[in-house]
């Protein structure tokens, strides 16, 4: 996988459920949002970060510090 995708990027958080084909997790960029009204109302004002896919990307893109 190329170095700009989301599975190498700060703000990526792997989901633990993902499978060995495609990978998916969240993007914690910005802090959680609603997408709806409706949502609101079922969550109590809660709200959830985007999901993603590791082999996307976009302009926000900050690489992982690597840890020594």
């Amino acid at each position: 996988m190329g170095s700009k995708y989301c599975e190498t990027c700060v703000h990526f958080e792997n989901d633990v459920g993902s499978s060995f084909f495609r990978k998916h997790g969240e993007c914690r960029r910005y802090p959680p949002r609603h997408s709806s009204l409706l949502f609101w109302l079922l969550t109590k004002g809660g709200g959830d970060w985007p999901d993603t896919r590791a082999d996307k990307w976009c302009g926000e893109y900050k690489p992982k510090e690597e840890t020594k």
